[in-house]
């Protein structure tokens, strides 16, 4: 679901709506929204332990550029609404 299109369309409806109606419409378009983001962060998390758990297991002669790769991998994920 494209949500910055359909905000528009409920924002600017070809006709007319009650206001409550688009605020109804509007609120369930942030839930739908919520839960994309909670979706999205689900999967970067599992793709940050999996490549975690890859490089715990990874050969101990490389251990230079496991550092490296970890020292990238190491830090919180923040979501800014901004982005997404």
């Amino acid at each position: 679901m494209d949500v910055p299109k359909a905000c528009e369309t409920v924002s600017n409806p070809e006709a007319p709506l009650a206001l409550r109606l688009q605020g109804s419409l509007l609120f369930g378009l942030t839930r739908v929204y919520e839960q994309k983001c909670g979706y999205l962060l689900a999967d970067i998390e599992t793709a940050r332990t999996s490549l975690r758990d890859m490089i715990r297991r990874h050969d101990a002669g490389n251990a230079l550029q496991v550092a490296h790769v970890a020292r990238y991998l190491m830090f919180p994920v923040h979501m800014s609404n901004e982005r997404y």
